[in-house]
């Protein structure tokens, strides 16, 4: 009597291979992948994450995205490890041998303890005070949440790139990477499309060269494509690891296709590497920005064709008043910006508070001389952590302990990331009556050497040390004809301010960024010297700088000048106090110089900005109408004749109240909605199409195993089932769990033959004989002893002309589904 051998059933040969996996391989290769997988994610993240060095100042902030990256990679690695061992086999794989794994808890459970993780790490860096244990959040933590949201969001809007890194953005850009990272790894090894996935890093290279002028950089770039790189190869290895006689990963193939994207894509995208936008223009995504800019590159402010009014103010002064923000001392660095950022402030109270000043000698006794004058400013839609305030501030009340002020700059910062917008304080003023006469005879008799300033002073007295600036320093006191020798330093101050104020300048906004001078910085200003057209952070730097070659300590203000007049006023406690508004387009810069008896004096050396102060006026009226009419051009505004001189230059006409708008105020915001619409949607059709995606990835890396000859016959069997499987399900005809590969081919065989009334294209065909043969190389492939022969036929034509029946024997629209939502994908994480 003949005894057979029987074939192996499925549940005999999933035990086989449940065995397997817990042999001693298993444990080293799967720890060996997890970590490949852990490195090859910090990698790519980590190096896209360098080019938002054109977006922030310095690299302080990237202590801190490293530390978020590692933490969430290694979270999401520790979890899928130990779901691998628990379970005994790899998470990493996507296609389980286990029927009754469950791929949504492989593929979701490592996200969500990279999620716990994220959040765990930012609270305990940045908000450890209101969390329980430091890293539990409560209700603390999400209002202190939501008020760095908003303080970051001013930032945005107040600095143009780069900006100044507070907490409040590192933070929120620690919680945007890490939430990067675990969208990369849910789709590079989660889902297992590791193509894909490089959407993610490059997303973070795109939105640096939208905001950034000299884009990505070459060298994130480079670091990035490296990163990818490996991410492939790892995917490759994790993938070919699970087939027995599988070729090993192809790196010479993938380092190739790697390095010819990283030459192409920058050479293909113009700006991707340089910037999409032109110098001196940006990409606000949170909206037009209404703080000035702190970082000394008011040519964002200056450039918006059109500004609305962000600020109103009511004064009973005879002039409107100058509103300062920050002060800029250090003129040595190659980036100006405020350096009293981290200084302490006094708090300041809702009742009121006196504002002290800074006194450095025992010999500045508060002058009480001059009127006293009354400010009251409501900041509207104004965003910026410095809140403005008019000049020789005494007093304040209406602002909150949240706010702090600085005697040594005379400038309100945030203390607590407070709200800017939508205030409304008083401010009191007194400025000293002096003359010219009476000033220069002060700085005579308190007049100091000057090492002894240096010391008092070292950044505001730190020399240039340019040849530039030294030329154009004595050509000024040549003109003026006067010397160091011989003048006071009063008298030096304002000869420069006149010498500026001369029709040697031209006041020009275009010109610096035609040139490639605009911004700040000691070259930028040697250039202004040099063409001599330039705006108010040109003029007043020069001033600073040249200041300081007479020995006088000198700082740069930043704020805004007067504002136009609305022509309303209103009476507060018997005072008639006139209206102005300021916009972003008043956004200005002055210098103050320090005098010893005088304390720190502002001057105005931009033609066309302000009023020059009682005490320098310039050397004649002629001069200064020359000045103005040659280099502002005309423009028509609604003025007082008190403020005719001080409104006029670079102020566009606007007659319309906030909100009414004229066309361009109307059309500008609309153009945004249309334009973020329009993004939104391009991003929703994306997030779409990414089925369809996946399915063509798939199908594409099925052909390739179907037409290589040198794949193991048992692989290509499997691939042109699972292909055979899922392009059945795409169709409508799903496989039954409880169903044979037997039945499942004969139940599609008569529906493909029976089903409904064939397209006109539609041709005889028997889908009988492809379906025996694919199932028969499917079943010899998983269930026969190792060793078995199976039948050669060309499985890929098979499968090509099964679609083309599933195309002819179906309508329109499940072949669309099919196509795009397949059916395969998006059921991918149904509970098989």
């Amino acid at each position: 009597m003949t005894t057979t051998v029987p074939l192996e059933t499925p549940p005999e040969a999933a035990e086989k291979r449940l065995r397997r996996a817990a042999s001693s391989s298993f444990v080293p290769r799967l720890l060996a992948q997890n970590l490949a997988v852990f490195l090859a994610t910090c990698a790519v993240m980590i190096a896209a994450a360098t080019s938002l060095e054109g977006m922030y100042s310095g690299w302080s902030w990237m202590w801190d995205i490293g530390v978020v990256v590692l933490v969430v990679a290694g979270a999401i690695t520790v979890t899928r490890t130990i779901g691998s061992l628990v379970s005994k086999a790899s998470w990493l794989d996507q296609e389980p041998s286990n029927p009754r794994a469950n791929v949504w808890v492989r593929s979701f459970t490592p996200s969500l303890a990279g999620l716990l993780a994220l959040i765990g790490v930012t609270i305990a860096r940045f908000m450890p005070e209101t969390a329980l244990l430091k890293i539990f959040p409560t209700t603390l933590t999400l209002d202190t949440f939501q008020g760095m949201v908003r303080f970051a969001s001013e930032e945005v809007m107040s600095q143009v790139t780069p900006v100044i890194p507070s907490s409040a953005l590192i933070a929120l850009t620690c919680l945007a990477v890490g939430l990067l990272v675990i969208l990369f790894d849910l789709l590079a090894f989660g889902v297992g499309f590791p193509a894909i996935s490089g959407m993610i890093p490059a997303s973070m290279l795109v939105v640096t060269s939208l905001v950034e002028p000299r884009g990505a950089g070459m060298m994130s770039i480079a670091a990035t494509a490296v990163g990818y790189m490996l991410v492939l190869a790892v995917a490759q290895w994790v993938a070919t690891s699970r087939v027995q006689g599988a070729r090993p990963p192809q790196f010479v193939t993938v380092v190739a296709a790697g390095l010819a994207a990283l030459l192409l894509v920058p050479a293909a995208i113009p700006g991707f590497s340089s910037g999409f936008l032109p110098e001196g223009k940006r990409l606000y995504l949170f909206g037009e920005p209404t703080g000035v800019n702190p970082v000394l590159n008011l040519g964002a402010n200056l450039s918006q064709p059109l500004a609305l009014d962000s600020i109103y103010y009511y004064t009973n002064s005879e002039k409107p008043v100058y509103l300062r923000t920050a002060v800029v001392s250090d003129l040595a660095d190659s980036r100006w910006a405020p350096s009293d950022i981290d200084e302490e402030r006094l708090a300041l109270d809702p009742g009121g508070t006196f504002l002290p000043q800074q006194r450095v000698s025992s010999s500045e006794e508060p002058s009480e001389s001059g009127d006293t004058k009354i400010v009251e400013i409501h900041t509207g839609n104004y965003n910026s952590p410095w809140l403005p305030i008019p000049q020789n501030a005494s007093n304040i009340s209406g602002i909150s302990n949240a706010w702090g002020w600085n005697p040594t700059t005379s400038t309100i910062f945030t203390r607590e990331n407070a709200q800017s917008s939508d205030l409304n304080y008083q401010v009191a003023t007194k400025t000293p009556a002096m003359d010219a006469n009476e000033m220069s005879s002060i700085v005579q008799s308190e007049r100091l050497e000057n090492y002894v300033l240096e010391r008092r002073f070292p950044d505001e007295t730190q020399s240039s040390d340019s040849a530039v600036v030294q030329s154009t320093f004595e050509t000024a006191l040549s003109e003026a004809k006067i010397s160091t020798d011989t003048a006071d330093k009063f008298s030096v101050a304002v000869a420069l301010q006149n010498f500026l104020r001369s029709t040697r300048f031209t006041y020009s906004e275009q010109t610096p960024l035609e040139q490639g001078y605009d911004g700040n910085g000691l070259s930028v200003v040697e250039e202004f010297l040099r063409v001599g057209a330039g705006y108010c952070i040109h003029y007043s730097s020069a001033m600073a700088l040249m200041a300081r070659e007479a020995g006088i300590p000198s700082r740069i203000v930043v704020g805004y000048s007067p504002g136009r007049s609305t022509g309303n006023s209103v009476n507060r406690n018997g005072i008639e106090a006139r209206e102005y508004a300021v916009s972003a387009r008043n956004a200005h810069a002055w210098p103050e110089l320090y005098f010893e008896g005088l304390g720190w004096i502002p001057f105005e050396p931009t033609p066309g900005r302000g009023t020059t102060p009682d005490y320098a006026p310039e050397a004649s009226a002629a001069a200064a109408s020359t000045s103005t009419s040659e280099s502002v051009p005309t423009q028509s505004v609604p003025t007082t004749e008190s403020v005719a001189s001080s409104t006029v230059a670079e102020v566009p006409p606007v007659d319309a109240a906030p909100g009414t708008g004229s066309s361009g105020l109307v059309h500008q915001p609309a153009f945004r909605v249309v334009l973020a619409a329009l993004g939104a949607l391009l991003v929703v059709a994306l997030l779409l199409l990414i089925p369809f995606f996946i399915r063509s990835s798939r199908r594409s890396r099925s052909a390739r195993i179907l037409n290589d000859s040198n794949t193991d016959a048992s692989e290509r069997a499997l691939t042109a089932w699972r292909e055979l499987t899922d392009t059945a399900k795409d169709f409508g005809y799903p496989m039954r769990r409880e169903e044979s590969a037997a039945a499942f081919t004969q139940r599609l065989g008569v529906a493909l033959q029976a089903d409904g009334e064939p397209s006109s294209s539609s041709r005889p065909y028997d889908a009988a004989a492809p379906l025996q043969r694919l199932r028969s190389a499917f079943e010899v492939a998983r269930y026969a002893r190792s060793g078995a022969v199976l039948d050669d036929f060309d499985a890929s034509k098979d499968i090509d002309s099964l679609i083309s029946v599933f195309m002819d024997r179906t309508d329109s629209r499940t072949r669309f589904r099919a196509k795009f939502w397949p059916p395969s994908v998006l059921g991918a994480f149904r509970k098989h």
